[in-house]
C-alpha cells in the first residue's frame, strides 16, 4: 500500500512538473498567440508614416528644383506673386505631411503595444518604446517653452553671460533628446527582432543583429567627427562616409520593417490552432 501512494505522489509531481513546463516552453508552432493580426495592422500604420516621410522628401526636391528654375528663369512680371503662393501652399503641404507622418507613425507602435503577446518580451520592449518616444516630444515641447521664455532675459545679460548660462542647458536637452531617439529606435529594432525569434526566422534575426552592429559603427563615426576631429570639414572623406552610412542605415532599419511585416503576413496566412 505504501509503495502504491509513493507511486501514486512520483505520478503527480512528474505531471505538475510538465505542466509548468509547457507553460515556461514557447507554444508549437502549430499553435498561435492571439494579437499578431493587429502587430501586423500597426506595423502596416508604421510602413504608411515612413511613406509619407519618402514623400514629404521627394515633394521638397521638387519644390526647391521649381524654385530654383524660377529664379534662374530672369522673368519679373507677375510669376512673383504666384511663386510666394506656390511656395507657401508648398511648404503648408510639407508640414500637413509630417504631421500626419508622426501620427500614422505614433499610432501603429500604439496598436503594436497593445496587441503584442508577452512572449519573449515584445510587449514590454515596445511599450518602453512609446515611453521613449512621449519623453522625446515633451522634452521638445519643454525646449520649445524654455527658449521662448530665456528670450527676455537675453536681451538684459552680456554676451558671455548668455554664453555661459545657456550653452549647458541647451547641451543637456540635445543629449537627452539624442539619447531619447536613440532609445526608440533600438527598442523598436530589438521588438521587431522578438517577433522573427518568434516565429524562428533565423534570417530576419541575423539581419537584424547586422543592422544593430552597422548603427553602432555609423553613430561611432559620428561622435568621431564632430567631437574627436578639431573640424570636422576638414576630412571630406569621413563626412561623406558618414552621411552615406546614415542613408543606408534608414534605408535598412525600413527595410527591416517591412520585412517583419511580410513575415507576419506569411505566418498568418499559414494554417494554424489558436492559442486561447
Amino acid at each position: 500500500m505504501g509503495t502504491y501512494l509513493q507511486t501514486s505522489e512520483l505520478l503527480g509531481m512528474n505531471e505538475e512538473s510538465s505542466g509548468l513546463s509547457a507553460t515556461l516552453t514557447p507554444p508549437p508552432q502549430d499553435l498561435l498567440e492571439p494579437g499578431w493580426q493587429g502587430v501586423a495592422t500597426g506595423l502596416t500604420r508604421i510602413l504608411i508614416g515612413y511613406a509619407m516621410i519618402l514623400g514629404q522628401g521627394v515633394f521638397a526636391g521638387l519644390l526647391v528644383a521649381w524654385v530654383l528654375l524660377e529664379a534662374s528663369s530672369g522673368e519679373e512680371h507677375s510669376s512673383a506673386s504666384v511663386g510666394v503662393l506656390v511656395v507657401t501652399a508648398g511648404l503648408g503641404i510639407l508640414a500637413l505631411l509630417s504631421f500626419f507622418a508622426a501620427i500614422m507613425i505614433f499610432t501603429g507602435k500604439c496598436v503594436c503595444a497593445i496587441n503584442a503577446p508577452e512572449l519573449g518580451g515584445a510587449r514590454w520592449l515596445i511599450f518602453a518604446c512609446i515611453v521613449c518616444m512621449g519623453a522625446g516630444v515633451g522634452l521638445s515641447i519643454i525646449s520649445t517653452i524654455a527658449a521662448v521664455f530665456s528670450g527676455g532675459e537675453a536681451a538684459v545679460v552680456s554676451a558671455n553671460q548668455e554664453q555661459m548660462l545657456r550653452i549647458p542647458a541647451i547641451t543637456v536637452r540635445e543629449v537627452l533628446s539624442v539619447g531619447l531617439n536613440l532609445g526608440t529606435t533600438i527598442l523598436f529594432v530589438f521588438f521587431l527582432r522578438a517577433i522573427a525569434q518568434r516565429f524562428e526566422h533565423r534570417s530576419v534575426t541575423r539581419l537584424i543583429e547586422f543592422y544593430l552592429i552597422f548603427s553602432a559603427l555609423v553613430l561611432a563615426g559620428t561622435f568621431m567627427m564632430f567631437f574627436v576631429t578639431d573640424n570636422p570639414l576638414a576630412s571630406p572623406l569621413l563626412l561623406v562616409l558618414v552621411g552615406l552610412g546614415w542613408v543606408i542605415e534608414g534605408i535598412w532599419y525600413v527595410g527591416l520593417v517591412a520585412l517583419t511585416r511580410l513575415l507576419l503576413s506569411h505566418e498568418l496566412a499559414r494554417p494554424r490552432r489558436a492559442l486561447v
